[in-house]
């Protein structure tokens, strides 16, 4: 994955995600979801970011990630914790 990409990395939280949906056992892909969106966050504490040589403001990132974040986080709490 892109290391500093939001827009790559944001796509990857959901495809993780739907992944972990399909299969009997998603919580690997739950929790490579929720260190993806961490890395978001970290990304967006600045206004923009480097992208490919190009500035990219980060506001976009800062209103949906969160969002993905608590849905994956809610996941790995019901189905991966182990007791």
């Amino acid at each position: 994955m892109a290391p500093n990409d939001p827009f790559v990395l944001e796509t990857a939280i959901n495809n993780l995600d739907r992944a972990g949906d399909y299969l009997e056992n998603g919580c690997p892909y739950y929790e490579e979801a929720q260190t993806v969106g961490e890395k978001v966050l970290v990304l967006t504490e600045k206004e923009t970011v480097n992208v490919r040589g190009m500035s990219c403001p980060t506001q976009q990132f800062k209103e949906s990630v969160p969002y993905f974040l608590k849905r994956v986080r809610a996941k790995v709490r019901a189905w991966c914790n182990k007791p």
